[in-house]
């Protein structure tokens, strides 16, 4: 099953130009890892395939529903059926525990308190933070807090899973749990990942790695996962 779509994907920026002619398709149980220089396009791509940014020129469908015509509030509420993003710089709140920082997107999408708190707890105790669930963010590591931003993400159990630069500031270890949670996610849930990164040995755990030169689509190759 066909996860995400983009088609012929177009971003100016007044005249700069950041996309030309995108064509990407991601399946349901693959991983994505999208590379290439800094101002390549990868971010720009990730977020248009959030919602959160409108191409110039092309079409975006998520699970079968297009973005194409959409209002801001109908995104979001796209964004929040079937999307899920890993942010590279956290984005954690820091007044309110661990425990609610993953419930919090599931409040949103209106799951009841007791099943929010039971997802919480079920994801909190995969990426090994169980006993975690009362704590404050200040009080855990980076490392630990990287991997609390992947319990929310798949907590809310998405269709696709979006991350930019997931391990960038993260020690090789935790790289690796971090990759392997998403890979896991991919693999046991089913969900489609698009990964950016610069990191060859975190792209060597998708199906495919799609290098972006220029806003374009240079090559595509293989990645270890499926060897």
């Amino acid at each position: 099953m066909e996860i995400l779509r983009m088609s012929e994907i177009h971003l100016r920026f007044g005249s700069t130009v950041a996309l030309t002619g995108v064509d990407l398709s991601i399946q349901r149980g693959e991983m994505v890892a999208l590379t290439g220089r800094s101002g390549s396009g990868k971010s720009s791509l990730l977020n248009i395939a959030s919602g959160a940014l409108s191409p110039t020129r092309g079409g975006v469908a998520v699970a079968g529903e297009s973005f194409l015509g959409r209002s801001a509030d109908e995104l979001s509420a796209l964004r929040r059926k079937h999307v899920a993003f890993i942010f590279q710089n956290l984005n954690l709140l820091g007044r309110i525990s661990v425990g609610d920082n993953v419930m919090l997107p599931l409040e949103f999408a209106d799951v009841s308190s007791s099943e929010a708190e039971q997802r919480a707890r079920a994801e909190l105790e995969r990426v090994e933070l169980g006993d975690r669930f009362d704590a404050m963010p200040s009080e855990l590591s980076g490392g630990e807090q990287q991997r609390v931003g992947v319990a929310r993400a798949l907590a809310t159990k998405p269709a696709l899973l979006l991350a930019d630069e997931p391990t960038s500031a993260l020690d090789p270890v935790t790289a690796e749990m971090v990759m392997l949670l998403i890979r896991k996610a991919v693999d046991e849930d089913g969900a489609a990942a698009l990964v950016v990164t610069h990191q060859p040995a975190q792209a060597a755990w998708a199906d495919r790695v799609i290098r972006l030169r220029d806003g374009q689509i240079a090559s595509t190759s293989v990645g270890l996962a499926e060897l």
